[in-house]
């Protein structure tokens, strides 16, 4: 008999943070848990911020991040996905388009009504997932260290 998994989506919390790590490294941001953990109090804390995680059997399994905005030029707010990944043991699972959707779902009910995100130009495979999810490329993103 093969074992039923459940999947849920919550609010993250401090206490997610070495399942966050785990995950950023996947996304090849590599950082230490201490100024992880300092980030995700800081931002948790923001009205216009709101970090989610994915979980298998209350494992955290993914996790997405929105920062909802609002700019001069446009009546309504945005909201940006800033970061979103799903294990790698867990891609191509269909289980990424159902957490990408409950997002959606989320910011839809705070009455944003368009999301932006980027991805690295070498994440072929993200790409092709958003774009198979609805998204479609628009612009593109410039950037300067400064």
């Amino acid at each position: 008999m093969k074992d039923t998994v459940v999947i849920t989506y919550t609010t993250a919390s401090v206490e997610d943070a070495n399942a966050l790590l785990s995950l950023i490294h996947q996304l090849e941001h590599f950082m230490s848990i201490d100024s992880l953990v300092n980030n995700v109090k800081k931002n948790i804390a923001r009205e216009d911020y709101h970090l989610f995680v994915m979980k298998a059997n209350d494992e955290v399994i993914g996790f997405g991040e929105i920062h909802f905005m609002q700019l001069i030029h446009e009546e309504n707010r945005r909201a940006r996905l800033t970061a979103f990944c799903v294990d790698v043991a867990y891609r191509n699972k269909k289980l990424g388009a159902g957490f990408l959707k409950y997002i959606e779902d989320f910011c839809f009910a705070q009455n944003v009504f368009f999301i932006e995100l980027t991805s690295h130009t070498r994440r072929v495979n993200a790409h092709r997932f958003y774009e198979n999810n609805g998204y479609s490329i628009s612009s593109r993103l410039f950037y300067k260290k400064l």
